[in-house]
């Protein structure tokens, strides 16, 4: 079992709340490639998958780069990778539960999550978290940007960036149940 398949391809409930999803990568650029795709729900329900190279992604390659953020190698994704068939069928399942996913960036999950399909149709809508925060921020009562700085930071403290999917994915939906608590 590898350390990056945590509760793969799990359901979450009925009343998630929402989603927040984030994928890593080969890279930022083209040819780029999903290698992990993680959700964390507003209940608490993770669930992450490592996803096998699929034989029609050209020039499917970590690079050292990659390799140094994520600490994914090939023979890692070979061996505990899920197919993209699986994978797909699973975020479809989840989507028919909650449509809307929430990401720091929906250009990048769009990209991959293209791939991921082969480029047909998606269920899934990426949006950007940002609008879901901003959102539930409106709500409390007299916050100030330096007070919503203070709380990212204070959740950022406690949930670091670490380009491991599903704990970049927690951050967003630890601090919007954070946010929940203040109004």
């Amino acid at each position: 079992m590898s350390k990056f398949n945590i509760n793969p391809l799990m359901l979450p409930d009925k009343d998630m709340g929402a989603i927040f999803i984030d994928c890593e990568a080969t890279g930022l650029s083209e040819p780029t490639y999903p290698i992990s795709i993680g959700i964390s729900c507003e209940n608490g329900f993770e669930s992450q998958c490592l996803i096998k190279p699929d034989i029609r992604w050209p020039n499917f390659q970590i690079t050292e780069g990659a390799y140094q953020i994520h600490k994914i190698d090939n023979n890692e994704l070979m061996q505990y990778g899920y197919s993209i068939n699986d994978v797909a069928l699973w975020l479809s399942d989840i989507a028919k539960m909650n449509p809307v996913f929430f990401s720091d960036n929906p250009a990048y999950e769009h990209m991959w999550l293209k791939k991921l399909y082969l480029n047909t149709h998606f269920p899934i809508q990426v949006g950007a978290v940002q609008n879901h925060i901003m959102n539930i921020a409106q709500h409390i009562p007299d916050i100030t940007q330096k007070t919503f700085e203070k709380y990212m930071d204070q959740i950022r403290l406690e949930n670091p960036h670490t380009h491991n999917a599903v704990e970049d994915a927690r951050f967003w939906a630890k601090f919007s149940n954070f946010l929940r608590s203040k109004i």
